[in-house]
């Protein structure tokens, strides 16, 4: 069984299916672009072959607590009980903002791969994603981000955490950043894979596999290695941590990148 709840934003009325608790969530993405989440959890999200979006089912709080819940929110339209969000919708981009408490368990999201995503944690949840070859943008406060199956672009930062990626294809469409204040980097990209790599540790160490005769090239800020003869930029930086850095990963079947 189903309820309706109607989401009025500043520039459109949505009128959304949602299921009871114990159900999954599904959302028609005609007309999206980005999906930009924000939450106090962790957040995982996996690229599927279908055009919609799916919320899955979290069972830490009963339907009459979320219903209290939302009846604290001023805009009660705005708030879906039973997941405990606030969803706004404008030019093509949905935005999420997961408004529970940081102690529940990880919000756990599958989207179309093509779509452009921005992911956010504000308390100590970690990000996973997998599989996407559209844009990535990751923001950890305190904690760990892991993009697994990516071909960028990639924009991850993290305050504390440290920061996984695994590059199975370059996207030459724009430029890549990983930063990590205090965490390190672990980064894995296509051997076939065309880039200029910078990176820079200020207080930490850097290894690498780059193959013997290939020169790095050093500079004040960051060092250089023209990756197959260069490409797109990829810039790491650690202020604290070290750098772990392999060129030597093999591209995976073509499928891994269209979802599962």
């Amino acid at each position: 069984m189903n309820f309706i709840i109607k989401i009025l934003t500043g520039f459109l009325l949505l009128p959304l299916a949602f299921p009871l608790s114990g159900q999954d969530y599904r959302f028609p993405l005609e007309g999206i672009r980005k999906v930009v989440i924000e939450s106090q959890a962790g957040i995982i999200v996996r690229s599927h072959k279908k055009e919609e979006l799916v919320i899955k089912a979290r069972d830490t709080r009963s339907l009459a607590q979320d219903a209290e819940w939302a009846s604290t929110i001023s805009d009660t339209e705005s708030a879906y009980a039973s997941l405990g969000q606030i969803w706004e919708s404008k030019e093509g981009i949905l935005m999420i903002k997961d408004a529970r408490e940081e102690d529940i368990e990880d919000l756990e999201i599958f989207l179309p791969p093509h779509l452009n995503i921005s992911l956010s944690t504000l308390g100590n949840g970690s990000l996973l994603v997998d599989g996407f070859t559209a844009e990535v943008e990751a923001l950890s406060t305190k904690g760990d981000i892991d993009i697994k199956n990516a071909s960028g672009p990639i924009v991850a930062k993290s305050n504390v955490g440290d920061i996984k990626v695994r590059f199975v294809f370059v996207n030459q469409s724009a430029p890549s950043s990983i930063i990590s204040s205090a965490g390190d980097l672990y980064i894995d990209i296509a051997a076939s894979a065309s880039a200029n790599i910078k990176f820079a540790s200020r207080a930490g160490r850097i290894y690498s596999d780059f193959p013997e005769g290939q020169s790095v090239t050093k500079a004040p800020l960051f060092d250089l290695y023209p990756l197959n003869g260069g490409g797109v930029e990829i810039k790491l930086l650690s202020s604290a941590g070290n750098i772990y850095l392999r060129t030597t990963v093999p591209a995976p079947d073509s499928s891994t990148l269209e979802g599962k």
